[in-house]
C-alpha cells in the first residue's frame, strides 16, 4: 500500500513539474514575442477575435547617454529634465529646431505618430520628412499637448522634425514621441 501511495505521489509531482514548466515556457515565449510589439485590444468582436499588434519603429530617448535626436542648429539648446526633453530655440520662422535619427519605414505603409509636447512659449509644428527626397510628407501643427496623427511613408527613410511655426523663440518639453504601425 505504501508503495502505491508513493508511486501516486511521484506521478503527481512529475506531472505538476511538467505543467509548471510548460506554463513558465509559455510565459517566457509571450514576453519574448512582445519585444517591440504590444497587444492593443480587440479589433473585431465575437468569436475569432483578432488583436491589433503595434510595431514601434521609433521611441524618443529621454537619455543623454543614448539620444536618438539632435539639435538642428546652434540656436537650439536641449536639456533632459525630470519632465522630459526641454528644448529652447531662437531659430526664425519655418526653421528646424530638433531632428530625430532616421527611421526605417516601408513606402505606402501608414504610420501613427503619438506625442506629448508641452509648448510653453512660441509655436511649433511636427514635420515628417522623406529623407531620400528631402521633402515634407506632412507638417502637423502642435496645438494640443497630447495627440496623434497618421501619415503614409513615401520612402524607406523618414525623419521627424520639430519646426518653428511662428516668428518668435520657442520653449517646449517633449515627454513622448513614438512612431508605430499596426497589423
Amino acid at each position: 500500500m505504501r508503495v502505491l501511495i508513493w508511486s501516486l505521489v511521484s506521478v503527481f509531482i512529475v506531472l505538476s513539474s511538467f505543467f509548471i514548466t510548460l506554463s513558465i515556457l509559455d510565459y517566457r515565449d509571450r514576453l519574448a514575442s512582445n519585444g517591440t510589439e504590444q497587444a492593443a485590444g480587440n479589433v473585431s468582436g465575437g468569436q475569432g477575435q483578432s488583436k491589433t499588434i503595434k510595431h514601434i519603429v521609433f521611441n524618443l530617448s529621454l537619455s543623454d547617454s543614448t539620444p536618438n535626436w539632435q539639435v538642428a542648429t546652434n540656436e537650439t539648446t536641449t536639456q533632459i529634465t525630470g519632465e522630459g526633453l526641454l528644448v529652447k530655440s531662437r531659430v526664425s520662422a519655418n526653421q528646424n529646431e530638433l531632428t530625430t535619427d532616421k527611421i526605417v519605414t516601408e513606402p505606402e505603409r501608414t504610420y501613427i505618430v503619438h506625442f506629448a509636447i508641452a509648448v510653453t512659449k512660441g509655436s511649433i509644428a511636427l514635420g515628417i520628412l522623406d529623407v531620400a527626397r528631402d521633402r515634407w510628407i506632412l507638417v502637423h501643427p502642435i496645438d494640443r499637448r497630447e495627440d496623434s496623427f497618421r501619415f503614409a511613408a513615401s520612402a524607406n527613410l523618414t525623419q521627424l522634425v520639430i519646426v518653428n511655426a511662428g516668428s518668435g523663440p520657442n520653449t517646449l518639453t517633449v515627454t513622448r514621441l513614438v512612431v508605430e504601425w499596426e497589423s
